[in-house]
């Protein structure tokens, strides 16, 4: 795998999640200050239907076409065709399904509160008529997904680059407007639907691909037994992911739903941003050095310390600065979300440089049973804790699924001990230079924030510790030479006096 286009293809895959991840915190930092908690509440359930009906859509195909190497041309463009018509099928089937039992659903993912707002939504066809509405996203979503992983295993982020900007603007320019008309969860969802499909229709038409009426049976049995461990993967993050949003809103009320998942919704934006543009780049470069784990592994360990350096000083400044984190990207009357923001921005951060890539190394290498048995092993934990959290209150909530996200990190190295024989102390090794140019950026925040401030006070100190974190990673010569081969290998040009004067060698 050529290291130059490796990089180039990380360059604009962070690019594209930057822009549309901007996009959505901005996006979300103003409805928050037009609609209330309970709102975002009835969303959140109405996610968590739809996000588990998609995971049955793609049955994991999407990942097969990354990272499965094909005889020929044939047998790929026969396995894409095979992926598209059985994502299409499976959503339009489901779509039907979630139509018809829309009521009982709600019935089943409403709070027992009979104050809650949820509640009252139950009494009429409103929510039901909001979760049939978002599930017309399901055969939208099919018409794109098989697209995407296409261009993913080109490594052609710089087109995905533009259709994932346009298609990030549009809820900017829909959902505010029915926010302020509306004033309730029909903004949000008629939003999400309008970004759902402009990705739809920019992909299909553009996409070197393009789909056949054909369908081979025994190409899409010969598919699903390799997706057969991802799908129970996909159904078991999907579990881990919104079981609380299930425990939160059926035992304590729509208000403590919309604080805790909004919290959550507003840490992953930024970890996502990190996670999903190096790991786009990340899968189909390991796929493709499959046959030579030795290349694999060093390959998978030096992006690992890489990545750590944004990560970890990120996961840190959340939580040193969670309060104006909140106040600019929620506002005053989220003042609940602050402590969960910060402590789920730090566990989040550590989770990803410490263990959550090495889920699309089982995958890889054919051992996604893992993988699986990870999740399994960490959604059997997460649920006692939920629940008896949920019977102390949300302040004993929140701190224990902060604390799951801990236990999981320590499940994940396990397996990676049992299956990659690389101990705790290799993956430390790795990240440790991370934590060590974070620690002068501590010492400096720690110091700033005893001055006192305003928000905006608050933002002109990140910036000093962030410039205290990149001196600090420059004036390590291991780090400044990642720093650099980075920028070099992205085509970011860097004047040879500076190059000289921070005596860089690629040696």
């Amino acid at each position: 795998m050529n290291n130059e286009k490796v990089a180039v293809a990380m360059k604009w895959s962070a690019i594209a999640e930057i822009a549309s991840k901007v996009i959505s915190p901005v996006t979300n930092a103003i409805l928050a200050r037009i609609l209330i908690p309970e709102v975002f509440g009835l969303v959140a359930t109405i996610n968590m239907v739809i996000s588990f009906t998609n995971v049955f859509t793609d049955a994991g195909f999407q990942k097969y076409i990354i990272q499965h190497e094909f005889n020929d041309d044939k047998d790929k463009d026969e396995s894409i065709n095979v992926a598209f018509w059985s994502n299409l099928i499976f959503s339009l089937l489901l779509l039907v399904i979630v139509i018809i039992f829309k009521n009982p659903i709600v019935s089943l993912v409403s709070s027992s509160d009979p104050d809650s707002l949820s509640s009252a939504f139950t009494q009429t066809s409103e929510f039901g008529w909001g979760i049939a509405v978002a599930a017309l996203t399901l055969p939208i979503t099919a018409f794109s997904s098989i697209q995407m992983a296409v261009y993913k295993r080109l490594m052609d982020f710089k087109t995905l680059f533009y259709i994932r900007l346009i298609g990030s603007l549009i809820p900017l320019v829909v959902t505010i407007p029915l926010a302020l008309i509306t004033r309730n969860f029909w903004s949000l969802v008629i939003g999400s639907l309008a970004g759902e499909l402009s990705n739809a229709v920019i992909l299909t038409v553009r996409s070197p691909w393009k789909p056949k009426f054909s369908f081979n049976p025994q190409k899409f049995f010969e598919m699903f037994s390799f997706c057969y461990w991802i799908l129970l993967e996909s159904v078991l993050i999907w579990l881990t992911s919104y079981i609380g949003t299930f425990i939160v809103g059926k035992f304590l009320s729509t208000y403590y739903l919309g604080i805790y998942k909004t919290s959550m919704t507003t840490v992953n934006h930024i970890i996502v941003m990190i996670s999903t543009s190096t790991s786009a780049v990340l899968f189909p470069t390991i796929s493709r050095l499959q046959n030579d784990r030795q290349a694999m592994y060093k390959f998978f360990l030096d992006f690992m310390r890489m990545a750590s350096m944004i990560i970890i000083p990120v996961g840190i400044g959340m939580f040193l600065y969670r309060d104006c984190i909140t106040q600019i990207l929620l506002g005053s009357q989220w003042a609940d979300a602050i402590p969960f923001i910060g402590l789920w921005g730090l566990c989040s951060a550590v989770g990803l440089a410490l263990s959550s890539y090495w889920d699309g190394l089982f995958n890889a290498i054919g051992k996604p049973k893992y993988s699986v048995l990870t999740q399994f092993i960490y959604l059997a934990v997460l649920v006692p804790l939920l629940l008896y959290g949920a019977s102390k209150g949300y302040d004993t909530l929140y701190k224990l699924r902060c604390l799951s996200r801990v236990i999981y990190i320590a499940v994940e190295l396990i397996a990676v001990r049992i299956v990659f024989k690389i101990g705790l102390s290799k993956v430390i090794k790795y990240i440790a230079p991370s934590v060590l140019c974070s620690v002068p950026m501590i010492a400096a925040a720690i110091l700033l924030r005893s001055f006192g401030g305003g928000t905006f006070i608050q933002i002109l100190q990140i910036f000093a510790c962030a410039a205290v974190y990149g001196i600090t990673a420059m004036i390590i010569p291991s780090t400044r030479r990642d720093i650099i081969s980075a920028l070099i290998m992205m085509k970011i040009p860097i004047p040879s006096k500076i190059l000289k004067a921070l005596k860089y060698s690629e040696v």
